[in-house]
């Protein structure tokens, strides 16, 4: 899906010029992330089951605060010298409602326990 927007750039002449200007929503063709959750550099094998689970399943709904938070922590390289990593800095150890509506939603991506439930033999 494209979005089009058109830029308008004046001159100190007084002319106008003006670009109609394409944008791509995701970052890569055929990519199920938005630009702005696009974990599509990091390797799966480089992480635990459930921290992969939890990393891929934020980006795919890419909607709340710890998402983003999530993701962009493990597309800087991780918070590897900190206990718990990006999940630990990215959401609160405890769950009240107001976190969870502050958050813009659950902490938790669906998807992501049974993800790193499933048999993999």
């Amino acid at each position: 899906m494209r979005s089009k927007g058109l830029a308008v750039w004046c001159f100190r002449i007084g002319t106008c010029v003006v670009a109609l200007v394409t944008m791509g929503c995701a970052s890569r063709p055929g990519s199920p992330y938005s630009s702005e959750c696009d974990i599509s550099s990091l390797n799966a094998s480089d992480y635990l089951r459930g921290t992969w689970c939890t990393v891929k399943h934020a980006a795919l709904r890419c909607s709340t605060k710890s998402d983003k938070c999530l993701v962009q922590c493990e597309l800087g390289g991780g918070a590897k010298h900190i206990g718990g990593g990006c999940q630990h800095l990215c959401s609160p150890g405890v769950y009240t409602d107001k976190d969870v509506a502050e958050n813009g939603g659950p902490f938790m991506p669906p998807g992501a326990l049974a993800c790193a439930n499933e048999d993999t033999r």
